[in-house]
């Protein structure tokens, strides 16, 4: 179970669970390297079996072109090079564009009070009763709780932000432009939760101007004067 909890912790989004994951698994290879002499690469292999299981579970594709792996050590090596520095490349993508999504969406960062949350809470279960009935693939259904499921992280934390959502509404838009009626129960709630998230205050409005900023400042340390002795007490005669 405590192997479990490690899958568990990681966030909604699959990428940047990737991104965790990955690094993750990079910093223990490399400890048990130091640690363990091997002749082979039987320590490299496992983490590139963990790397492909992961893509492959979390449907990224990342590595379709790395899933032949060479059984045979002479060719390993090479292959190992290129997989390393894909990992690499790949989770320095997901984290670059993480924080450019955060630092240029600052104003789709939102606050919520507790009654606000409590009641978008409620419309998620409730929107994920109506996604369990609808008449649709297991793929497309699949699709729509993993973007929900990434908003419902969100709603749990101080600061919402509603990418997510609006990822999944226009999943929900776009499906539902040329289906039936089935499809109503889902848009309306969505609609609401859409219009819960426009109304709440946004996290760049709440910050206090940045002259109020200073105000809130605390006092800044200063270092005691320094003590002058009376030069005549220093004088022995």
């Amino acid at each position: 179970m405590e192997h479990l909890q490690e899958f568990l912790d990681l966030p909604s989004d699959p990428e940047e669970a990737f991104a965790v994951y990955q690094s993750e698994k990079w910093k223990q290879l490399n400890e048990r390297l130091r640690v363990e002499n091997r002749p082979d690469w039987s320590v490299e292999r496992e983490y590139v079996d963990a790397i492909i299981a992961f893509d492959e579970v979390y449907s990224l594709s990342f590595f379709d072109n790395y899933k032949d792996v060479p059984s045979d050590d002479n060719f390993f090596g090479s292959y190992y090079k290129q997989f390393v520095r894909l990992s690499a490349k790949l989770t320095l993508k997901i984290n670059l564009e993480a924080a450019r999504r955060i630092k240029s969406s600052g104003s789709e960062i939102v606050v919520l009070d507790p009654a606000s949350r409590s009641a978008i809470r409620q419309l998620i279960d409730a929107i994920r009763q109506n996604i369990d009935t609808l008449s649709i693939s297991e793929e497309k259904r699949r699709t729509l709780f993993r973007k929900l499921n990434a908003f419902a992280a969100e709603i749990d934390q101080n600061l919402t932000r509603v990418e997510a959502f609006k990822s999944f509404a226009l999943e929900v838009n776009q499906a539902a432009a040329n289906a039936s009626e089935e499809w109503r129960p889902v848009w309306e709630r969505v609609d609401r939760v859409l219009g819960m998230l426009d109304s709440a205050k946004h996290w760049v409005e709440s910050l206090p101007a940045w002259s109020e900023r200073k105000k809130l400042e605390g006092p800044k340390k200063q270092l005691a004067a320094p003590q002058t002795k009376d030069l005549e007490d220093e004088i022995p005669f």
